[in-house]
């Protein structure tokens, strides 16, 4: 991607959004953090159409709005309507696609090819709608354009250019082997397929300039303030110490520690038991997780065809409108507690953070520093350690599986295999790098197919959400309130650090900092001056 085509992604933000501060004054002189309303739709206010329906719909407004647009007559304030319609047109379409999405995770039964038509629309849509900027820009209606959207904008506009035949042939290539990941289960053909992703997506790598895929994810997809090389730097950090606190917990968990016993009949009963937590969180958490779950925006229903996983999307790139997926087999656990509180913490931004955050590490951190805060409660209220020693686990083991599998990915896209046997060999390789064994092939994780480069966001995150729960044992009110400035910052990693004074994920000495402190809770939670079950201090 060319530097214009960098800034494009940047412009059609700005184009979309309106901007924010982190902490706002209100008219008594008091800064809120949060935002305390928010405009959710429900699905039953979403339009069901078909792919090819959404791309009628958006090129019919674009061709509207091109030719209301170049007449050169408009004010100002005539033309930022027109760009409202449009806008509106891509959030009705992206509300539509985000339906589609729900429902193929829901049950993929015969939907393979709408699944490719939606894919290539969701690859596609906003080059239509900058096609159509652009002709007005370069027309009689330039000028007046520009006002609207000013000249920053405008000028990345006009640099970029639009999708050519050679990208959209590649995008829909890996929708097709995307589709067909889906439904196959066979290993060798899930290793042909992974292998046709790489080659597809170092094509398309090459496309827009990058010598590596890895490079264009890290700075396209995910947004990240570092890059692959720094991610070097924490994997040795993770690879010299974290292996051997996994299993020290480890040991604990198979001599001394057992599991929280909880257990639920329902959906419902499930819901009201995590609200107790949230509640604890302030009203804006509190009001908003009564409306995700009043509303059926949280879909945990027992379906035996519904995909595994769990995530939160936002239906539309301008609004707050979500709904949180989670899979269909549970286990009327904890686990079950710990996916909604997960997902839940993804939500809260979302809705509640004046200006989100691009950045996937601090996204996880909003996820799973909520973990880390709610095992603390879990256990407070049932007098053990358990939970938080279940949650701590989790955390050290996103850190080792989220570099593990970034840097066998990095290998893969490197063009250092070409069979499944290969494939398996460079695995098994990796890991014991790490000394650790993951227990489970590479394929069963679902982002080295359809997110490569995601998994280490969990692994930076969950150290920082390791601090978070460092810091909630001495201060657990100070705790949640750090953790609220990361759901509220608008910031990426490296920013977000720096301005909430958190430690950094890689830099040695604060590496240190936290292990050391885990390492400490843990032998004061299993060794003599700590009573099992009982929170240290």
């Amino acid at each position: 991607m060319n530097t214009a085509q960098k800034a494009m992604a940047v412009a059609v933000v700005a184009i979309l959004c309106i901007g924010a501060v982190y902490i706002v004054l209100d008219d008594d002189g008091t800064t809120t953090r949060l935002r305390t309303s928010w405009d959710l739709v429900t699905v039953d206010e979403i339009a069901d159409m078909s792919s090819s329906e959404a791309f009628e719909e958006l090129q019919t407004a674009c061709d509207r709005f091109v030719e209301q647009a170049s007449s050169g007559t408009l004010s100002p304030k005539a033309m930022g309507g027109l760009l409202d319609d449009l806008n509106d047109t891509v959030k009705e379409t992206a509300y539509a696609l985000g339906l589609f999405q729900w429902n193929y995770y829901r049950d993929p039964t015969g939907l393979s090819e709408e699944y490719v038509g939606w894919s290539a629309f969701d690859s596609r849509c906003m080059d239509i709608r900058n096609t159509a900027l652009r002709e007005v820009l370069e027309g009689p209606g330039g000028d007046t354009l520009r006002k609207v959207i000013g000249d920053e904008t405008a000028d990345a506009l006009l640099a970029d250019e639009s999708m050519s035949e050679e990208e959209i042939a590649l995008r829909e290539a890996e929708s097709e082997a995307m589709s067909r990941y889906y439904e196959a289960t066979d290993p060798e053909d899930l290793a042909t397929i992974l292998l046709e992703l790489v080659d597809v997506r170092n094509d398309l790598a090459a496309l827009y300039g990058y010598d590596s895929y890895a490079d264009y994810a890290y700075e396209v997809t995910y947004q990240r303030s570092f890059g692959p090389d720094e991610t070097a730097v924490f994997t040795d950090l993770v690879r010299d110490s974290v292996g051997d606190l996994f299993m020290q917990i480890r040991e604990v968990q198979g001599e001394s520690w057992t599991r929280p016993s909880y257990t639920y009949e329902g959906q419902d009963e499930l819901f009201a038991d995590v609200e107790v937590f949230i509640d604890t969180m302030g009203p804006e958490m509190s009001e908003l997780y009564d409306y995700l779950t009043g509303n059926g925006l949280v879909d945990f229903e027992d379906l035996d065809t519904k995909q595994s996983g769990a995530f939160t999307m936002q239906l539309s790139p301008v609004g707050d409108e979500m709904f949180l997926y989670i899979y269909g087999d549970p286990s009327l656990g904890i686990n079950d507690m710990t996916t909604l509180v997960h997902e839940f913490g993804h939500a809260s931004a979302y809705a509640l953070a004046w200006s989100s955050s691009p950045d996937m590490e601090v996204s996880e951190i909003q996820s799973q520093g909520l973990e880390m805060l709610f095992s603390l409660w879990y256990d407070e209220a049932a007098g053990s350690s358990d939970a938080s020693m279940m949650s701590t686990l989790i955390m050290l083991y996103a850190i080792l599986e989220g570099s593990i599998y970034d840097e066998f990915q990095q290998r893969v896209y490197d063009g250092d295999v070409s069979t499944a046997e290969e494939l398996d060999a460079l695995f098994e390789e990796t890991c014991a790098g790490y000394g650790y064994d993951p227990g489970r092939p590479w394929y069963t994780v679902s982002h080295t197919f359809s997110q490569p480069f995601y998994y280490v966001s969990y692994a930076v995150s969950a150290f920082n959400a390791l601090e978070i729960f460092v810091d909630a044992l001495e201060d657990p009110e100070a705790a949640t309130d750090e953790y609220l400035d990361v759901v509220a910052t608008p910031y990426g990693y490296d920013d977000m650090v720096a301005d909430l004074g958190m430690c950094d994920a890689f830099d040695a000495e604060d590496f240190a900092q936290v292990m050391d402190a885990i390492s400490a809770w843990v032998d004061g939670v299993t060794g003599d001056t700590t009573e099992a079950g009982q929170v240290p201090a």
